[in-house]
């Protein structure tokens, strides 16, 4: 994760909403089927506000963001572009 995406996203999140190291994102590069990318960093926001917040924030800075439910599916909606350049 870049520094300055780590300082912009503590604005409205705390230590414990934001894991950037690879090992903790690992279980959030895949779904129930095929496809995986490890995701640049995940996010755990706890409020509607913190969500919209955190979609706001990647829009004007042009990162892709996925959505993630519990990531059952098997279609590979919940996994990440290869590039591993955005958020959950």
């Amino acid at each position: 994760m870049h520094p300055h995406w780590y300082a912009a996203l503590k604005q409205f999140l705390t230590d414990a909403q934001i894991l950037k190291d690879p090992a903790d994102c690992i279980s959030y590069s895949y779904d129930n089927g095929r496809h995986h990318a490890l995701p640049a960093a995940v996010v755990l926001p706890h409020t509607k506000e913190q969500v919209q917040a955190i979609v706001r924030w990647c829009q004007t800075e042009n990162i892709p963001l996925t959505a993630r439910g519990r990531g059952t599916g098997t279609p590979g909606g919940a996994v990440p572009t290869a590039d591993a350049s955005h958020f959950f």
